[in-house]
């Protein structure tokens, strides 16, 4: 029998596999923060229960947002060269360096 927070991290796991399509059918749904913080989840999950299920979703998402942060895997999952959720940003060149002050003594 699991402890209430092992419980309910099984839970929220599993639901969140099915919605973002690491586990269920249909297109794969990608935001990068919620994806690490679930791939984190999932394998403390596989190293707490001893499940290897828990360690392949992981990998698999691992794999899902790799394809979809490539220029050719987000045109495949229709992000068209970005993630889906992630605002274009208006600047066309990266901002000047910046130059060294004096050092301290």
């Amino acid at each position: 029998m699991l402890d209430p927070r092992t419980a309910q991290a099984v839970e929220r796991m599993t639901s969140f596999a099915q919605r973002t399509g690491v586990t269920a059918e249909g297109g794969p749904r990608r935001y990068l923060w919620t994806d690490a913080f679930a791939v984190c989840n999932l394998l403390g999950l596989a190293r707490t229960l001893g499940e290897q299920h828990y360690h392949e979703h992981a990998l698999r998402l691992v794999d899902q947002v790799h394809r979809s942060r490539s220029r050719r895997g987000a045109a495949e999952l229709g992000g068209g060269g970005r993630l889906p959720g992630t605002i274009r940003s208006k600047r066309t060149r990266p901002p000047p360096a910046a130059t060294p002050g004096p050092v301290a003594p």
